[in-house]
């Protein structure tokens, strides 16, 4: 659910998932993994990814 939140986002803001991941410092197959709830999103990775996005983690457990 929360990868699938930060995959509306990123599709919303007109970003690509490849940007977003290589800006976090992710293999671009384990970022895809996370969005489509293959892999769980750990914490301190979701931290990642919302300072990537300059927004709160908490925006996407909304």
């Amino acid at each position: 659910m929360t990868g699938l939140k930060i995959k509306e986002f990123i599709e919303k803001r007109g970003l690509k998932q490849i940007y977003v991941a290589q800006k976090c410092g992710f293999d671009i197959k384990v970022f895809n993994s996370m969005l489509n709830g293959h892999r769980r999103i750990q914490i301190e990775e979701l931290q990642r990814i919302a300072e990537a996005l300059e927004v709160s983690p908490s925006e996407f457990l909304k």
